[in-house]
């Protein structure tokens, strides 16, 4: 089972991205601080398939942090940023493997999810 691991300070968010993506197949992890993601990804019995992260506001979340841990412990792990803020601002600031905006409706996280580590069960 692939995990994805979904770093948000908004709760709602957090359980919303949870039930969805489990609801698929993905086992879950959802957290609300820098802290909380890297100590996942140190964890070398948690494998991290995939990194869904909301880099504002930055004095809750250091997104700078969680991708220096990701850069040092050599992870191959892809990074979809899902933010309501302007997709254009986080691009200048932030590398990921793709951009969403945050939305009620979460078939582009989904197909995102889908197209950067593949359906939750591989047959």
């Amino acid at each position: 089972m692939k995990t994805i691991l979904v770093v948000d300070y908004e709760i709602d968010i957090r359980s919303l991205l949870k039930e969805e993506l489990e609801e698929v197949g993905y086992k879950v992890l959802a957290v609300p601080t820098d802290r909380d993601a890297i100590e996942i990804l140190k964890n070398p019995s948690l494998a991290v398939n995939l990194l869904i992260i909301d880099p504002w506001p930055e004095s809750i979340c250091n997104w700078r942090d969680i991708l220096l841990c990701i850069q040092e412990s050599r992870l191959d792990l892809p990074v979809v940023i899902h933010t309501d803020k302007p997709t254009q601002l986080t691009k200048n600031y932030v590398i990921a493997d793709d951009y969403i905006d945050k939305s009620a409706d979460l078939t582009k996280l989904k197909n995102s999810v889908e197209k950067l580590i593949g359906k939750a069960c591989q047959l």
